[in-house]
């Protein structure tokens, strides 16, 4: 199961992102669904709180926006995403 925790949905986010494949090898893919077109900050974090990537992207209202996790070790992550002021997280497990 995905652990999830969304601060607000409502706004800024039609609904939820979703991060795809999870667990990963090499890359997913997170699709966001905003009510319009707008600036996505993504951060992938570790367990222990260091920062591996951290993007910002504009993105059209359905954006599917790419992770690269080429370079990132194998082990548990949070994947925190902001639309404005609502705010995902994520689990993600990167093989």
């Amino acid at each position: 199961p995905q652990d999830t925790a969304i601060t607000s949905v409502g706004r800024y986010l039609a609904s939820a992102p979703s991060i795809f494949p999870n667990p990963a090898a090499g890359s997913a893919l997170i699709t966001v669904d905003q009510k319009s077109t707008g600036m996505i900050e993504v951060t992938l974090i570790g367990l222990d709180g260091k920062v591996f990537t951290h993007f910002r992207s504009e993105a059209n209202r359905a954006a599917a926006i790419p992770l690269d996790l080429k370079n990132v070790p194998s082990g548990t992550y949070f994947v925190n995403i902001v639309c404005g002021p609502e705010s995902y997280t994520s689990r993600l497990i990167v093989l």
